[in-house]
C-alpha cells in the first residue's frame, strides 16, 4: 500500500508530463497512478493510509482526484475493499491540485509567445520545459535578445551595446538560455562553430570581446631605456605585443593567479640582462603562441606544484618546446612539503611533454592530492635555483 507522501512524489512527477503535452498539442489524460497489492500487517495503519488519501480525493478536495476500488480476498484479513488506482481526468484538475495555476497561466503564455516569434523552438521547449518555467517572468526580454542576433546576425558589436529594451546586464545574465536558444533560431551561418560553449557565447554569435591583456616587465633598465623609453612595466592587449622587435635574450613566465597573489615576486625580480617576464599566462598560457618573437627565445617557466600547474607547463611546452621550468621539482617539494596544502583533487592525465623528472612529481602531487603553492616558497631559494639556471 502506498503512502500518502509517496502518493503525492508520484503526483508531483505527472507535472512535466503535462507541461510537455501541451507544448506538444497532444491528449494525454487522464492521467492514472496505479497502487500496488500490498497490504499492512496492521489494519489500523491502512486505515490510517486510506483516510488521508480519501480525504484529498475530489469529494473533499476541489481539484481531487478520482479513486477507483477493488476487492480482494486476504488470508490475514478475508475479503478487503483497496484502492486500485487514483485518476485525474483533465489538466485543470491535476494543475490545480497541485497548486500550480499562476504558473501554469506563465507557462502557457509563454509559449504561446515564443510559438508565435520562433515557431522552431517548439522542439527545444517540449526537452526543456524546466527552462521556460526558470525564466518565466522574462520571456519578452530574452525573445527581444534573439530577434535582435535574427535581424542583425554576427553584428560586431559590445554585449552591452545589443539596442534591446532590457537592462544591461540582462544578457549577460542570461547568457545560458540564449545561447541554446539562439542556436537552435540562427542559421549555421550565423554562428561560428569553432567556438563552443556559454564562456565563448561572444565569440560564437559575433560580438566583440574585451581583448585579453598580458603583463611584461623588463628585468634589465639600460635594455627599457634604449628600447621602450624608460618603460620597464607594460599591460596591453595580447595582440599588440603580437610583433615587438626587442633583442630580448630570455623570458620568464609567471603563472598567473586570479587575485594576483605573486604579483611581489614579478615585481621585484632583480635586474637581468635583456630579459622580460611576462605575467599574465595561467589558464590562458594559449595567448602567448600570438607572440611570434617567443618561438625562438629561451623560456623559463614557474608554477605552482601541483597538478593544475604541471597541466600549463604541459601546454607551455607544446607551444614552445624550448621552455625549461625551475622550482617545480623534487628538490623543492622536498625542501617545503611542510608548507604544502591540499590540491584540487584534479585526476592524472597523461602529460607528454614533461620531462621524466617532471612527470615522476606530478604523478606523485595527483596521487596524493598535494599542493605547494609558489607563495609559501622563500623568495631567496628561487631567486637562487633561477640564478643558476641563468649562468
Amino acid at each position: 500500500m502506498i503512502s500518502f507522501v509517496d502518493l503525492q512524489k508520484k503526483i508531483e512527477r505527472l507535472y512535466p508530463r503535462v507541461l510537455k503535452a501541451h507544448v506538444e498539442q497532444t491528449s494525454i489524460f487522464p492521467l492514472v497512478v496505479s497502487f500496488d497489492k500490498s497490504f499492512p500487517n496492521d489494519l489500523s495503519e491502512w486505515h490510517q493510509l486510506v483516510q488521508l488519501i480519501i480525504a484529498h480525493s475530489q469529494e473533499h478536495h476541489p481539484f481531487g482526484y478520482s479513486i477507483a476500488y477493488a476487492q480482494v480476498q486476504m488470508r490475514k484479513h478475508g475479503l478487503q475493499t483497496i484502492i486500485k488506482e487514483i485518476k485525474f481526468d483533465n489538466e485543470a484538475q491535476l494543475i490545480g491540485y497541485l497548486n500550480k495555476e499562476e504558473e501554469y497561466k506563465y507557462f502557457t503564455s509563454n509559449v504561446a509567445k515564443i510559438l508565435q516569434h520562433f515557431p522552431v523552438l517548439k522542439t527545444w521547449m517540449s526537452n526543456n520545459t524546466d527552462s521556460l518555467l526558470a525564466y518565466e517572468k522574462v520571456w519578452d526580454g530574452l525573445l527581444a535578445v534573439v530577434n535582435c542576433f535574427v535581424s542583425n546576425p554576427m553584428p560586431g558589436i559590445f554585449i552591452r551595446e545589443i539596442p534591446v529594451p532590457v537592462h544591461t546586464k540582462f544578457i549577460e545574465q542570461h547568457k545560458a538560455v540564449l545561447y541554446a536558444l539562439l542556436n537552435e533560431v540562427l542559421p549555421p551561418i550565423a554562428i561560428q562553430q569553432q567556438y563552443s560553449g556559454v564562456s565563448q557565447f561572444e565569440l560564437r554569435f559575433g560580438l566583440k570581446v574585451v581583448p585579453a591583456r598580458i603583463r611584461i616587465r623588463l628585468l634589465d633598465a639600460n635594455f627599457a631605456r634604449t628600447y621602450n623609453n624608460g618603460i620597464t612595466d607594460i599591460e596591453a592587449p595580447v595582440d599588440e605585443f603580437a610583433f615587438l622587435e626587442w633583442p630580448l635574450q630570455k623570458v620568464i613566465v609567471l603563472e598567473n593567479k586570479k587575485n594576483f597573489e605573486n604579483a611581489e615576486v614579478f615585481l621585484t625580480l632583480p635586474n637581468m640582462q635583456a630579459t622580460a617576464v611576462i605575467f599574465g599566462s595561467g589558464r590562458a598560457v594559449g595567448l602567448l603562441l600570438k607572440l611570434q618573437w617567443l618561438q625562438q627565445m629561451p623560456i623559463l617557466y614557474w608554477g605552482d606544484i601541483d597538478a593544475e600547474g604541471f597541466e600549463i607547463l604541459h601546454q607551455l611546452r607544446k607551444l614552445f618546446p624550448q621552455t625549461i621550468s625551475f622550482c617545480m621539482n623534487e628538490e623543492t617539494y622536498d625542501a617545503f612539503k611542510e608548507f604544502g596544502v591540499k590540491g584540487s583533487g584534479a585526476q592524472e592525465r597523461i602529460l607528454g611533454s614533461l620531462t621524466a623528472a617532471e612527470n615522476k612529481l606530478y604523478q606523485f602531487i595527483c596521487q596524493h592530492n598535494a599542493r605547494l603553492e609558489q607563495e609559501r616558497i622563500p623568495h631567496a631559494f628561487m631567486l637562487d635555483r633561477l640564478g643558476k639556471l641563468l649562468v
